[in-house]
């Protein structure tokens, strides 16, 4: 086993990042007190744009870190996510807005009158993940507004979700080629957060239309256990995403006879594991390792939790994947950056010099679940609806 203490080492400086960096707005006088930004360029010194999807994830590790530490400052932070959320995000319809450029002429900005039903999930999840600790009706009554509408409008007869939303034109869209633009099994986190909701109402059209977008996303996984990102491939961070939501849900249902899909399905990743690389897509059968970081803190997660026993050649290498996630530690004396990960690499494999908000978020869990599998605890105390 890796070092218990560098581990823990890591754990630490990731939460110190959250809570003295500046990643999250703690200016109370500005207009955006409480949202999160994706990241902060090393580069460039400055901030990238302000995600909601990213701030629903954030609620949600605040709350993780508040199971374990019962301190107030997490609970603090995740309101004050959550009322930047409501009061500045959503909308009257429901849904949330994608993103809030931080600069003027961003390259995002298209994307600030767009909501992603996929966002919508992650952020419904936190809402009610932070309802649990603190019983604020408005945080279920923002849940409600925005699950009722992914499902009356978002939502389409076989299961599958209309994944864009155009808030000016009033009007959903798909683009091909792209996988956060087209329906998918990573909406599998839709689901995910509308048994969240279920899980304090019992309002039971949130479980049937979350049974209903599991059915469908297992009804397209491919013979050989795959499930597809976009038409000529797959790209590995949403196929997770596929299976978390999956395991979550199913956990929830407390149904066992879809355990062989998921087996299946992750079995199909290890498959194409190369000298404990993982594999970042798939492209016409062209196989790419060039390193996302993400993935890797994603899959620990996964076979963490979907696996009782792993084989010492699959745990070797957990132990490299690890390896790997601290080569992109950010050890620097500035605390916008100090104890944060990187994304990783582009595609041409340069380095994305990037202290990145998710990519700490999966990190620290992924982390905290393994040094739980070998103290033999549960899965998140039984709180599924934790996994971030």
């Amino acid at each position: 086993m890796i070092l218990k203490k560098e581990i823990s080492k890591n754990m630490i400086d990731i939460e110190n990042w959250f809570l003295n960096s500046g990643i999250q707005i703690d200016n109370r006088k500005s207009f955006d007190y409480g949202g999160c930004h994706s990241w902060y360029d090393i580069n460039k010194k400055s901030y990238a744009y302000i995600y909601p999807e990213i701030t629903g994830y954030l609620i949600t590790f605040y709350c993780y870190l508040y199971s374990y530490k019962k301190k107030s400052v997490y609970v603090e932070k995740a309101n004050n996510a959550a009322k930047w959320l409501i009061n500045r995000m959503q909308t009257k319809e429901g849904p949330f807005r994608c993103l809030k450029t931080s600069t003027k002429n961003s390259k995002f900005d298209s994307k600030n009158n767009l909501s992603f039903i996929f966002d919508n999930g992650i952020i419904l999840n936190g809402l009610i993940n932070l309802y649990k600790i603190t019983n604020d009706v408005s945080l279920i009554k923002s849940a409600e507004k925005n699950a009722i509408w992914i499902i009356n409008k978002s939502m389409r007869n076989n299961g599958s979700l209309k994944p864009v939303y155009n808030l000016k034109t009033k009007k959903f869209f798909v683009k091909k080629h792209t996988w956060s633009t087209m329906s998918g099994g990573y909406h599998s986190k839709v689901a995910m957060g509308l048994l969240n909701l279920y899980s304090v109402n019992k309002k039971k059209k949130f479980k049937n239309a979350a049974k209903k977008i599991c059915d469908h996303i297992i009804k397209n996984q491919k013979k050989n256990g795959s499930f597809l990102s976009y038409p000529e491939g797959i790209n590995f961070h949403p196929y997770c995403y596929t299976l978390e939501g999956l395991i979550v849900s199913f956990k929830f249902l407390k149904s066992k006879k879809e355990k062989k899909n998921i087996t299946r399905a992750i079995d199909y990743m290890i498959d194409r594991i190369k000298s404990d690389k993982l594999p970042r897509t798939i492209y016409k059968n062209s196989i790419s390792y060039m390193e996302r970081i993400d993935i890797y803190a994603q899959f620990i997660r996964l076979i963490l939790i979907s696996r009782k026993e792993t084989t010492k050649k699959l745990y070797f290498t957990l132990k490299q994947n690890l390896i790997k996630i601290f080569e992109y530690k950010n050890n620097h004396k500035d605390l916008r950056i100090k104890g944060s990960i990187s994304w990783g690499k582009k595609n041409n494999g340069i380095r994305v010099k990037h202290a990145n908000a998710w990519v700490s978020m999966f990190t620290y869990q992924c982390l905290m679940i393994y040094l739980e599998n070998f103290k033999k605890k549960k899965f998140f105390k039984n709180n599924f609806f934790l996994l971030i």
